[in-house]
């Protein structure tokens, strides 16, 4: 009762406040704002998730940069959900996302390539983070007047019968709206050619040349939005990731008998996820999800993939998000640009081995693959992978104070 209160007086607060301020627009941006206003309602309501007090931003704090600061982030059950929670600036720049089919019987059978929309709804069904699932959600969701109200506003007459969809979007559009901080180097692309400090202006000069790093992190949102491969599978950072998630099922599996109160959904991910709960390792479509061996990340029915999928995400406010890694295993930036760098050198350095591999995956999942959820380099007539220079440590300060830059000036 008290979430719904809390939710009642802020979604009428915005509804009424937002009234004046959208009278003179047209309806598209009219509808578009009340999406924004939607989204953000819902990215910390309590509805989404199966108790009270877990929502999207008990992850992605807004005030810590949509981040949340820790190497894990704590799930509804206080197990870490076996990554780190990026930064959310510019997600919206990433153009698919490798995870579960929630719509199928079996959401870990396939993995398709998700749009942004479908992508916000995982961590619901996600049992280390929200452990609801979309179908519940959606009851709690239209059974709420000031919900529905909000959502025909912002969708048109939907009449207490919200779709898995329209959630999805509201998310989503709330997502996309977010702008980083300023910070020096969003003056210096507006304009102010003195914003940059000498050594950050050189760290621009690594970036963009001897770094390779515009390679990946373009354009404004810094981030192409294209999946790559930043480490390789037999690497020391690819056997750590694995042996954590050995551990999250132990994990949750002991969790779950302690706190004999709490239930799984009976449906999605969380049914198929308990299914899984074994000693025998298997393979992820992300971490912090367990899959079938028969899907191998891009590959239906293939063999293992050459490399872990990492979406290219977004550089602006780095040096305030720490730690690094989607496995948070690296607290200082200056030495996750160290690893960083010699990771991708070892990816390029092995690009004909890893293609080769790719065509055996390929043959064995007999075609069946999602070239969105692939480097492009894999096919010979698209080049080589990003392939930093050997970056001495006068280039490794420069860059780092670079990317100091992309965050505002302490002070």
């Amino acid at each position: 009762m008290s979430r719904m209160i809390v939710l009642f007086t802020f979604l009428g607060a915005s509804l009424l406040g937002g009234a004046c301020l959208h009278a003179q627009e047209k309806p598209t941006e009219v509808r578009a704002a009340r999406k924004i206003a939607l989204g953000r309602s819902l990215f910390r309501s309590d509805l989404l998730s199966g108790r009270e007090g877990m929502n999207c931003a008990s992850c992605h704090e807004p005030e810590l940069s949509f981040a949340d600061g820790q190497v894990e982030s704590p799930g509804i059950l206080g197990i870490g959900v076996g990554r780190n929670s990026p930064a959310l600036w510019a997600v919206a720049a990433v153009e698919s996302f490798p995870g579960p089919d929630l719509a199928a019987r079996d959401p870990f059978a396939v993995t398709r390539a998700l749009s942004l929309a479908e992508r916000c709804l995982v961590p619901i069904e996600n049992p280390l983070e929200m452990a609801s699932s979309v179908s519940e959600a959606l009851e709690r969701i239209n059974a709420s007047k000031p919900l529905g109200l909000a959502f025909d506003q912002a969708f048109g007459r939907i009449l207490g019968k919200v779709r898995a969809d329209h959630l999805g979007e509201a998310l989503a559009a709330y997502l996309a709206s977010l702008s980083p901080p300023p910070s020096p180097y969003r003056a210096y692309l507006d304009g102010d050619r003195e914003a940059l400090r000498p050594i950050e202006r050189e760290g621009l000069r690594v970036f963009n040349g001897r770094g390779q790093c515009a390679g990946c992190h373009s354009g404004a949102a810094l981030s192409d939005g294209l999946v790559h491969a930043a480490f390789t599978d037999d690497s020391e950072r690819a056997r750590r990731q694995a042996e954590r998630q050995d551990d999250l099922r132990q994990d949750l599996a002991r969790e779950l008998q302690r706190q004999d109160d709490f239930e799984l959904p009976r449906t999605g991910i969380g049914q198929a996820f308990l299914a899984r709960l074994r000693p025998t390792p298997t393979a992820g479509c992300e971490p912090g999800m367990t899959a079938p061996t028969r899907t191998q990340g891009g590959y239906d029915g293939g063999g293992p993939p050459p490399f872990p999928q990492l979406q290219t995400l977004s550089l602006w406010d780095v040096k305030r998000t720490g730690p690094y890694f989607r496995d948070g295993s690296e607290p200082r930036l200056d030495e996750a640009l160290v690893r960083h760098v010699a990771e991708l050198r070892e990816v390029s350095g092995r690009r004909e081995e890893l293609r080769r591999r790719h065509r055996q995956a390929l043959r064995a999942s007999r075609g069946r693959a999602r070239p969105a959820l692939l480097p492009a380099w894999l096919d010979r007539d698209q080049g080589a992978p990003p392939t930093p220079a050997r970056l001495g440590p006068g280039d490794l300060r420069a860059l780092e104070a670079f990317l100091g830059a992309l965050s505002p000036r302490d002070g």
